[in-house]
């Protein structure tokens, strides 16, 4: 018998900070094999999603910890740092459902390598209205997802409708 693992982190990952849903909502975590909850998990909506792209904008700022980051600084677990630091790419991640703590791990991760805040953010949710809400984001010009042929139309539809974002989709 496995032991009782210990959930750490069931918030949304924004400015490298954790935070509660905007609504106060959060929804249960089901272990598959059990039928058991093992959790609950914050449930991001559009509000969270509007907080990310605002906060991650700010990593373009000139002020930004993110903008004064010297490549020459870095140790070899920050390498990729560099890397993205010339991409100028920000990351709004919405996992899926089923499996939010992966994505918890990974911001975990990377607060604990060091990243400049607002350059990773992490949205879980319990269902269509967040990833809803980032596909239509006039501020969000990429969106690459895994899912459904009938889930990536509806994005794909969204993305065109608002801002003609890029849109990858694996189906």
């Amino acid at each position: 018998m496995i032991n009782q693992i210990v959930i750490k982190y069931t918030q949304i990952f924004i400015n490298n900070e954790w935070h509660k849903a905007t609504n106060g909502k959060t929804f249960s975590l089901i272990n598959p094999s059990t039928g058991e909850e093992i959790c609950q998990v914050e449930e991001g909506i559009r509000g969270d999603v509007d907080k990310t792209v605002e906060v991650a904008q700010t990593a373009f700022d000139i002020e930004s910890p993110w903008h004064k980051l010297d490549p020459l600084s870095f140790s070899q677990h920050k390498s990729i740092c560099r890397k993205w630091k010339h991409l100028t790419m920000l990351i709004a991640l919405k996992p899926t459902e089923q499996t939010p703590h992966s994505a918890h791990y990974r911001a975990a991760l990377i607060k604990e390598a060091g990243f400049p805040p607002d350059v990773v953010n992490i949205i879980p949710d319990d269902g269509p209205e967040c990833g809803y809400a980032i596909a239509v984001h006039a501020h969000i010009d990429k969106v690459a997802c895994t899912n459904s042929v009938e889930v990536g139309k509806k994005i794909q539809e969204a993305a065109t409708t608002s801002n003609l974002k890029c849109v990858t989709l694996e189906l």
